[in-house]
């Protein structure tokens, strides 16, 4: 499994240490199976960011938070308007205090992250490591992620490695919204009870969580190699020049429209004639001449 995917760097300040650290995501796919979605004629099917206001497409970089107040106005937020508010905590974190791992609610324990130490920061690393190992205690801190203030708890594992869990706000934990259930039981149900508690004691097992595999991944990826040895393949199709494609918005589409009607409506320019050649004079016919000739007579 590959931690590759640095998703935060700053300086761990533990105690008298000041550690440079980075976070990578505890959690991988190990699958190498991509899967994606099609249309019915094979075309890729890919999600944009569009503005509501144009229809248009947006580049990542030119997208701003912001609040929309009741009236229908936004107040737009930067970057800058964010370090403001959450503080030094983007790059730096605090340790707030050292407590028992007990006192750590397991329903706000949300991502969990490995702490890499930076360059020059291994000894004092792995002197963190071994004072929390020893006290049996975890360090509870704040730190910057996302734009947001997050809560955190600190602890070392039994390889030598620290390993961050973030943690939500109490505020946050969502809160069961009706009463849980409460049955007074008889005496033979009360009997009942205790029998199937003992038969669940006495069937539980060791954990190995290690030997736990998702096995529907590999029969995914013998499904996909059978139908690709027997032929069963669709062709792809290539994104072409549809007017989705060429067109950003619904009035470019509209536009583009018209000028093909209109295109396809236009006569064709009448081509020229070609210069007619000089007749020859005709020759007089002799009754024409005689006939004159009487008359003049």
């Amino acid at each position: 499994m590959s931690y590759n995917n640095i998703s935060w760097s700053g300086t761990l300040r533990f105690l008298a240490f000041s550690i440079p650290v980075k976070l990578s995501s505890a959690v991988s796919e190990s699958s190498t199976t991509t899967t994606h979605q099609y249309a019915p004629d094979g075309g890729r099917i890919r999600y944009r960011r569009v503005s509501e206001a144009t229809g248009e497409e947006v580049a990542y970089r030119d997208i701003q938070k912001g609040f929309q107040c009741d009236d229908g106005n936004l107040v737009l937020l930067s970057n800058d308007d964010f370090a403001e508010a959450y503080g030094t905590t983007s790059r730096e974190t605090e340790v707030l205090l050292f407590a028992d791992p007990s006192q750590i609610p397991n329903v706000a324990r949300s991502k969990g992250f490995i702490v890499r130490p930076g360059v020059g920061g291994e000894r004092s690393y792995a002197a963190a490591v071994k004072v929390l190992q020893q006290a049996g205690k975890v360090a509870v801190l704040v730190f910057g992620i996302q734009q947001r203030k997050r809560l955190a708890v600190l602890s070392p594992t039994a390889e030598g490695y620290l390993r961050l869990e973030q943690l939500e706000w109490a505020e946050d934990i969502a809160v069961p919204d009706f009463t849980a259930p409460v049955a007074d039981f008889s005496a033979n149900e009360e009997e009942v009870i205790g029998k199937l508690a003992g038969l669940v004691a006495g069937q539980a097992q060791d954990f190995d969580y290690p030997s736990r595999k998702d096995d529907s991944r590999a029969r995914l990826n013998a499904l996909i190699t059978s139908r690709i040895e027997a032929g069963q393949t669709t062709t792809a199709t290539p994104a072409a020049d549809s007017p989705v494609a060429q067109y950003g918005n619904l009035m470019d589409q509209l536009v583009a429209s018209v000028e093909a009607v209109k295109t396809e409506k236009e006569p064709a320019p009448a081509k020229p004639k070609p210069a007619r050649k000089p007749r020859a004079p005709r020759k007089p016919r002799a009754t024409a001449t005689a006939e004159k000739e009487t008359a003049a007579a």
